[in-house]
């Protein structure tokens, strides 16, 4: 059964997932106000406030558009993100499947960033077409230490007969966090409301 209503695609986001702000402008109120919901001790409070802000700051340099993004907080006392939820709706053109299709299997390692186990496939859920693709990065440098492997997973949907797609970014430097990051973003796409072994872990 698809999940588009009146045109629009319903995606259930769960309770471990916390919004973040979209504008610079509201980050430290919302910040706050995550922090004062979750009722943490000072040293949790400021670890959070760290976390929060990196993350922000990951989500700020993905593609522009109209965005929605989600901060994955398991364990809000660990003071720690666990991962990135980003969802962007954009108008698209006849050819824009194809076009997405080709750019997601040319995409590879550069200067700065080596892409590991890349695939990408075409996959088919109830409310349309779409494409599923996963990587790992890993940041080529020089000298200093680099970050650690970050997991990249992500699906393009064209539901049919609309005028809009809808790209689910997700990323995490926790590689035991998804047993398979692309059947997580396939079962969210189709709103099921799936978890993470991290959540199944803190039920």
């Amino acid at each position: 059964m698809s999940n588009i209503r009146d045109g629009v695609l319903v995606v259930e986001i769960g309770d471990t997932w916390t919004e973040l702000p979209t504008e610079p402008e509201g980050t430290d109120e919302r910040i706050a106000q995550i922090i004062a919901e979750f009722h943490l001790d000072e040293s949790a409070a400021r670890r959070l406030d760290y976390s929060l802000r990196m993350v922000i700051a990951v989500a700020a340099n993905l593609p522009a558009g109209a965005r929605r993004n989600y901060a994955l907080v398991p364990d809000p006392g660990s003071g720690s993100v666990q991962a990135l939820l980003s969802l962007r709706v954009s108008r698209i053109t006849p050819d824009a499947y194809d076009n997405y299709l080709a750019a997601a299997r040319a995409l590879e390692s550069d200067d700065t960033l080596e892409v590991i186990r890349r695939s990408v496939d075409e996959v088919v859920l109830p409310a349309g077409r779409g494409v599923l693709s996963r990587d790992f990065t890993l940041e080529r440098v020089t000298e200093g230490v680099p970050n650690p492997a970050l997991e990249r997973t992500f699906l393009a949907l064209f539901p049919t007969d609309a005028d809009s797609a809808v790209e689910f970014t997700l990323l995490t430097q926790n590689l035991a966090l998804f047993a398979d990051a692309g059947e997580y973003l396939l079962a969210l796409a189709a709103n099921e409301n799936p978890s993470t072994s991290e959540e199944r872990a803190h039920v």
